[in-house]
């Protein structure tokens, strides 16, 4: 990969069940952690419950658009180191 920077980009999610999204999630970012890699993702849902779960995994918005139409909020996780 030479220098090219590394993160890991979660893609697409939806979950109606309860705890899916977050069983799907924790196991990709335990390995950002253990790599010491970035995560990003886009939100385009208006409503508050995908706000308040990317923020208890860690996220923090980092920009926002509207493109075609639709809002998109750019989100950002940097690696938890453990102590």
């Amino acid at each position: 990969m030479g220098d090219a920077p590394q993160y890991l980009h979660l893609n697409i999610l939806a979950s109606v069940v309860p705890g899916y999204a977050r069983a799907l999630v924790e196991p990709m970012l335990r390995i950002a952690d253990e790599r010491g890699l970035p995560c990003y993702l886009e939100d385009t849902t208006d409503k508050p419950i995908p706000q308040v779960f990317y923020e208890s995994l860690g996220f923090v918005k980092a920009d926002e658009h509207v493109l075609g139409g639709t809002r998109v909020v750019f989100r950002r996780r940097e690696p938890i180191k453990k102590t």
